[in-house]
């Protein structure tokens, strides 16, 4: 499985990578982030160390709390898909 950040594709191995580096970046303990997304702080420690087999339900509320989502594509489809440019502004 990968997910993507950013229009780039990233292995679901690194999903707890990027929540770790995300976490960090907006200045959050584990504990902290653990509290604020309803998780809890063991559940936040094996999701940033990759561990296998954890329930998506709060993997997408510790996500939530980063500003983050979860996109689901599907793979016969263009990504990124083409920005819808317009040639004029309306009038207002």
């Amino acid at each position: 499985m990968q997910f993507y950040t950013n229009h780039e594709a990233v292995h679901f191995e690194h999903l707890g990578e990027y929540i770790r580096d995300r976490r960090q970046s907006r200045g959050y303990s584990q504990r902290e982030l653990a509290g604020v997304s309803g998780v809890g702080l063991r559940f936040l420690s094996e999701l940033e160390r990759g561990k296998p087999n954890v329930d998506l339900n709060l993997v997408l509320k510790v996500l939530a709390s980063l500003g983050c989502d979860l996109v689901l594509h599907d793979r016969s489809l263009m990504w990124p898909p083409p920005l819808m440019l317009r040639d004029e502004p309306d009038d207002v």
